[in-house]
């Protein structure tokens, strides 16, 4: 199998991301962290992403992480001063305002949910994943992706890393 040059630097992007999980341990907001570095224009090159996970046992839907590129484009490694970059989050509309997402399980209405949270949150041409986690929740991700090269399926690749918020704490 032969990858092309974009297709190599997605895995050795992600393939460093356990590694900086460690890192911040410690820190309750790993999603936004993960989800930040994700979005990176090295990585899936996602102008805006929100991430939400569903408990049907519990009927309950809880947005956990927001990206907006407008918002979110720092100037310094975010593993390296995670103190500051949870607080630029704080204060990060788009990613307050999928934090205060709240609804009724998607489980039976996944399409007519992520129809709404897609118009409320103003995505122009989105995409989603949806995977199992653990303790059968599930995880949501609704992104919008920039420019990238076309020969990369993003679909793919995005669709395997999401898997990384599964070990993060739920905040």
């Amino acid at each position: 199998m032969s990858y092309t040059e974009r297709e190599r630097k997605i895995l050795g992007y992600i393939s460093g991301l356990p590694k900086k999980i460690l890192k911040v341990h410690g820190y309750e907001n790993v999603p936004d962290f993960i989800l930040h570095d994700l979005c990176h224009e090295q990585c899936f090159n996602l102008v805006k992403a929100a991430y939400f996970v569903d408990n049907p046992d519990f009927d309950y839907c809880k947005g956990i992480a927001g990206f907006s590129r407008v918002e979110c484009s720092l100037d310094h490694d975010i593993w390296q001063e995670p103190a500051a970059f949870s607080e630029h989050m704080k204060k990060c509309q788009f990613h307050q305002k999928v934090r205060m997402f709240e609804s009724h399980s998607i489980r039976d209405s996944l399409d007519t949910v992520i129809e709404q949270v897609i118009k409320d949150f103003a995505f122009e041409l989105p995409q989603h994943v949806v995977w199992n986690m653990k303790h059968d929740n599930h995880g949501v991700l609704i992104y919008e992706a920039g420019s990238h090269d076309e020969s990369v399926s993003i679909q793919d690749y995005l669709g395997n890393s999401v898997h990384l918020f599964g070990f993060c704490p739920i905040y």
